[in-house]
């Protein structure tokens, strides 16, 4: 064996050794999930509102409940198509099932450990059969949540289990009995107003035309809004505009983190966010973990306030 095949052989090896080294340093965080253990869970996620099979209200909560490996009861992983109660979009535009929650708990629904509620507000035919020009949403085809769900909820929240709620929990109903309920499940009341960030308030790109139109009859102006900002909407469709430069400041929306939450969980003091919200009210005694605050300008918090609304809410 001469002496250039032996350094050639070196050679290669080094580099062979360093690529493996190289590919071990970048899948190490695989190899540790991979490597982590287990738990199973008994599950309820929730979700009316699923016009489409994107399954955006709860793809999230399955894809984070499969990362952290937790499985369902019979040991198989969470698949957002199937694993959940609600609205079920069919092959066409005319088909659709639907998956109610279980009245009784039997062999193969046991009480769940977590009940997540992902969104309650339903599917409207305009969406599910994508009607072009239609003005509003008025064809309910599945949705709200009724008394006999928000019983069945309340019975099976016991032995320490855990209920999450999302944005519209508690403003996608105007049943009073339900409301009722959910004030006791949650420890809130809600002001009844919801908001949404739009990265681009003009017309022809986010905001839905309906909405457009509600606006100019209601104040008698034109739309001319161009930036990014808030749109908050009441439960009696009553509109309220933030627009970044005017009403709404640089800082758009902020989670304020509160202690000792803060350090339990080792989280940011200050969290952006610009997506859904929901005004609501604790009732007393209640722990609130974090706010939401708004950097709104004098005149953005004059808007709030003549709604009975403030910058800073849970």
């Amino acid at each position: 064996m001469n002496k250039l095949f032996i350094n050639k052989l070196i050679k290669i090896s080094g580099i062979i050794l360093i690529s493996l080294l190289s590919l071990s340093i970048i899948t190490l965080p695989f190899w540790l999930w991979f490597a982590s253990s287990s738990s199973k869970m008994e599950v309820w996620i929730i979700d009316k509102t699923v016009p489409d099979k994107s399954y955006r209200g709860h793809q999230s909560i399955s894809w984070l409940l499969n990362f952290n490996k937790i499985l369902k009861i019979n040991g198989e992983v969470f698949d957002a198509s199937k694993d959940y109660f609600g609205f079920y979009p069919g092959k066409n535009s005319d088909d659709f099932i639907s998956h109610p929650l279980p009245v009784e708990l039997n062999g193969n629904i046991k009480r769940p450990d977590l009940i997540y509620l992902a969104d309650t507000y339903g599917v409207y035919k305009e969406d599910f059969q994508k009607l072009k020009g239609h003005n509003g949403k008025e064809n309910l085809l599945y949705g709200d949540i009724t008394e006999a769900e928000t019983r069945t909820i309340q019975n099976n929240l016991k032995e320490g289990n855990t209920i999450i709620g999302e944005f519209n929990t508690m403003s996608s109903t105007s049943n009073a009995l339900v409301i009722k309920d959910f004030e006791k499940i949650f420890g809130a009341r809600s002001k009844n107003w919801v908001g949404r960030y739009y990265y681009n308030l003009s017309k022809g790109v986010e905001v839905p035309n309906w909405i457009i139109d509600l606006y100019e009859k209601q104040t008698s102006n034109t739309w001319n809004f161009r930036k990014g900002g808030y749109l908050l909407s009441s439960s009696e469709n009553k509109l309220v505009i933030l627009e970044e430069g005017k009403e709404l400041g640089n800082n758009k929306l902020q989670i304020m983190m509160k202690e000792p939450y803060l350090s339990e969980f080792n989280v940011p003091a200050q969290i952006s966010y610009n997506y859904w919200i929901e005004f609501i009210k604790p009732l007393p005694g209640v722990e609130v973990v974090a706010d939401y605050k708004l950097d709104v300008t004098e005149e953005g918090k004059k808007k709030l306030s003549q709604e009975g609304l403030s910058n800073i809410f849970p």
